[in-house]
């Protein structure tokens, strides 16, 4: 309706005559279907798959096309590497009793064979959800089984993360209400006009105790580098979290810019990303929360669990959650993050020993077959890396087709050879997170509702992920486009 009166408008603008014109909604609405039709199909005929890409799976309930006050299960299917995604459909399917969830999904992936990239398919990244990482039926298995052959397992780092703060959140009883939000942001929130939005002065940060542990000045340190190496492209609610943790920490230059607080929007429990957001901004905003009647937004008990959970976010969990999406360094930096939890019961025991068992509790996710991609880590030791290279080399099968006598070598040979910058390549379809099958699922609950039928809803997708890597800052401000080009 819109598009016909614009196009009657601009006729009419222009001297025309409309009525030689057809402008009915019809009319409009057929155009537009027809167009996006084309645009899809040759889309599919252009794009032309490169030689490895990880497969990335998700779903949600989303509204009937027939019927909006009903809901059907889509399933988001999406391959890519390190530089490049690609949208391949979004089907729906109904769980039934009598198949296995696992099958379902499996059988969806057809879309693999539709966009004829099903062979170059090497890994899979997906959620660690009983219904994907079962042994016997789960969508790990079927899908290997539908192609034929094995497939990397790479889940998801962040999806570990988001179980692992869960846990500890839940242990400290921050929060003890059974409400479907956290009632401790809620009060944040229905009380946000008491407190101030803006500082440009003193916060309540973190200040470093006499007898801290020198470890913990270290990843302060480390955080802040990394943090400054990711700000300028992080977006949305992560770009919030690094600020904050900046700010919290004191970082230099951090405390003292104007620090504007974004009101709370999403409480649910289930949005883990809610915890990181809100704890560090009732810790920052303490000093004038207490000025507040008591229990307006915290309790004097609450107070001190906020402390330790801020603590532990930008000491241990900021630095590990920033850098855990990078496969060839995922080994390295899951290592790291256990001795990191061990070395922080000097600081806080009931907390590290909360991570520490839930972390034990997903070990299988750090499978063997990851280890080699540590060969082309510029963070792991060169000693780590001769040692694994001489571990696999001992240990290869005799059926392994593996040609790789420059690992006989020494690592400083290594990037001198061919093989080594060609492998470098090939690791980089692998991807260990599955951020970009969430941001599947929110492209089609946003257009779900644009569309009319099955294959309009598909092309609709099609045409704006097309439109979208066309103009990938049609969504920046001006000033920041400015900034970028400068």
């Amino acid at each position: 309706m819109q598009q016909a009166a614009f196009t009657r408008g601009l006729i009419a603008e222009s001297g025309g005559n409309s009525a030689n014109i057809s402008t009915s909604y019809a009319t409009a609405d057929r155009s537009r279907r027809q167009v996006l039709e084309a645009i899809s199909e040759e889309h599919h005929k252009q794009w032309t798959p490169p030689p490895m890409w990880t497969l990335h799976w998700d779903s949600k309930l989303t509204p009937m096309l027939s019927n909006v006050h009903q809901l059907e299960e889509r399933l988001t299917v999406l391959v890519g590497d390190a530089e490049r995604l690609k949208l391949l459909g979004v089907p729906a399917y109904t769980k039934g009793t009598d198949e296995a969830c696992g099958t379902i999904i499996a059988r969806l992936t057809c879309k693999l064979l539709e966009w004829c990239c099903a062979d170059q398919v090497v890994n899979m990244a997906f959620d660690t959800t009983a219904s994907n990482t079962g042994h016997l039926t789960a969508a790990c298995i079927a899908i290997q089984l539908s192609l034929g052959r094995p497939l990397l397992w790479s889940g998801c780092r962040h999806h570990i993360g988001e179980v692992l703060l869960s846990h500890i959140f839940t242990d400290l009883k921050v929060e003890t209400s059974r409400s479907p939000e956290v009632t401790l942001f809620t009060r944040l929130r229905d009380n946000w006009n008491l407190v101030p939005h803006e500082y440009s002065g003193p916060l309540s940060c973190y200040i470093p105790g006499d007898a801290e542990p020198p470890f913990l000045g270290k990843l302060r340190a480390e955080l802040t580098v990394c943090a400054a190496g990711v700000l300028d492209y992080k977006r949305g609610d992560y770009r919030e979290f690094v600020q904050l943790c900046l700010v919290y920490l004191g970082a230099a230059g951090a405390a003292q810019t104007p620090v504007t607080f974004q009101r709370p929007g999403a409480l649910h429990k289930a949005r883990w990303m809610a915890k990181l957001l809100y704890t560090l901004k009732l810790a920052l905003m303490e000093q004038h929360i207490v000025l507040l009647p008591q229990g307006t937004i915290t309790t004097r008990q609450q107070v001190l669990k906020i402390w330790a959970f801020a603590n532990f976010i930008t000491h241990i969990y900021a630095t590990w959650w920033l850098t855990c999406d990078t496969a060839v360094d995922a080994a390295w930096n899951d290592l790291t993050l256990y001795h990191h939890l061990y070395a922080y019961k000097s600081v806080d025991e009931g907390i590290a020993a909360s991570a520490i068992k839930a972390m034990e509790r997903h070990l299988w996710y750090l499978t063997g077959e990851m280890l080699p991609l540590a060969l082309f880590s510029t963070k792991v030791p060169v000693g780590e890396r001769r040692a694994l290279a001489d571990a696999i080399l001992e240990h290869k099968p005799a059926d392994l087709p593996l040609r790789a006598p420059q690992l006989r070598f020494g690592t400083e040979d290594w990037a001198t050879s061919a093989a080594f910058p060609a492998g470098a390549v090939n690791v980089r379809a692998i991807t260990v997170v599955n951020d970009c099958a969430e941001r599947g699922v929110k492209l089609t609950s946003d257009f779900v509702a644009a569309a009319r039928s099955e294959q309009h809803l598909q092309n609709v997708l099609q045409a704006v992920e097309h439109d979208r890597s066309k103009q990938p800052n049609l969504r920046c401000c001006k000033r920041k486009l400015n900034t970028d080009q400068d």
